[in-house]
């Protein structure tokens, strides 16, 4: 199966402005759909790949909430039914210190894309723009219990990092 999305995540950024986010796309010469999204908003490799695998579902039958596949995804991501608090809490924000950068084939969703668990290419780079790229260690240093606080759950109610997932992924991919 080849991979539906490839993950670009970059290290600390500062601040992000508008304009660097438009630089840093434009520097990586992207073939695809282009999902910036805050890393710390992300919980784990799992929510990541449920919400993709949601949002394609929701394009493919019609019942998505947003008119771009991009602004879906977030929506997902963050667990929420209003496309405006997806981008706010999910999108990248003034107070974005980690940018993932995930790219979606052209053609997405396809029927395909909503049957299981998409397969997800990491890469992982730490610099302040894309020029200066340096590759680390993988896996991809996911938000956790930082993802936990913006989704309103209090860590302290979980026993581990399996019960922090599973609280996660009920509040986020499983919207009725």
């Amino acid at each position: 199966m080849t991979p539906i999305a490839v993950v670009h995540p970059f290290g600390t950024l500062g601040k992000l402005e508008p304009g660097s986010l438009r630089s840093i796309l434009g520097s990586l010469d992207i073939k695809g759909i282009p999902v910036m999204i805050d890393l710390d908003t992300i919980f784990s490799r799992l929510h990541l790949s449920l919400s993709i695998m949601q949002a394609a579902r929701s394009l493919q039958y019609n019942e998505a909430r947003a008119r771009e596949p991009s602004i879906e995804v977030l929506r997902w991501i963050s667990g929420s039914h209003q496309v405006s608090r997806g981008m706010e809490m999910a999108g990248p924000g003034r107070s974005t210190e980690r940018l993932l950068i995930l790219v979606l084939p052209a053609d997405w969703p396809s029927e395909p894309d909503t049957i299981g668990l998409p397969d997800i290419n990491e890469k992982e780079w730490s610099g302040c723009h894309p020029s200066c790229i340096d590759p680390l260690k993988l896996p991809v240093q996911y938000g956790r219990e930082k993802a936990l606080g913006r989704l309103g759950l209090d860590e302290r109610r979980y026993s581990g990092l399996e019960e922090m997932e599973k609280a996660v992924l009920e509040a986020t991919c499983f919207l009725k």
